[in-house]
């Protein structure tokens, strides 16, 4: 059922097969959405915390580090600032995404499935932006490793 409520085509116009769909599979919809949402919750408790050590802990001492031995590394100054970004939009990113699949647990899909077929949609899209946040945070993770060894090599 997760595949059918995450992973269907991603077109607007809602057909009656797909409002039909909706109406007699509601009650296990918002069962899976809202296991969704609670796992959801779970991953960003421990993705942020994680996100703003590997800032705070390691990004940030060590440039501070580099400058106050005048050893700059614009890489490094660069990805801090890409990385402060980043976090940023992943934060927003996510709480739009955590605010419409809230407001769409909250609707009555036997009622409006055409409407709540939409949101659907809505949220699907809010979920791939998420997911390209967390891909561009881990790319830039990565890329502090990349750099921190080459600064390693040069010393």
């Amino acid at each position: 059922m997760f595949c059918q409520v995450f992973l269907c085509n991603s077109a607007f116009a809602v057909s009656e097969e797909k409002v039909n769909a909706v109406r007699e599979n509601c009650a296990g919809i918002l069962e899976v959405l809202k296991s969704v949402q609670r796992e959801d919750s779970v991953v960003r408790t421990h993705i942020g915390p994680y996100y703003n050590n590997v800032l705070e802990k390691f990004i940030k001492p060590l440039n501070s580090r580099l400058v106050e031995n005048n050893m700059f590394d614009t890489g490094l100054l660069n990805n801090q600032s890409n990385f402060v970004t980043a976090q940023e939009v992943f934060r927003a990113d996510y709480s739009e995404y955590q605010r419409e699949l809230s407001e769409l647990t909250a609707m009555d899909c036997v009622a409006d499935p055409a409407g709540f077929y939409e949101k659907l949609e809505s949220v699907r899209e809010r979920r791939r932006v998420v997911s390209l946040s967390v891909s561009e945070m881990r790319g830039l993770v990565s890329e502090q490793m990349t750099l921190v060894e080459g600064l390693r090599d040069r010393i």
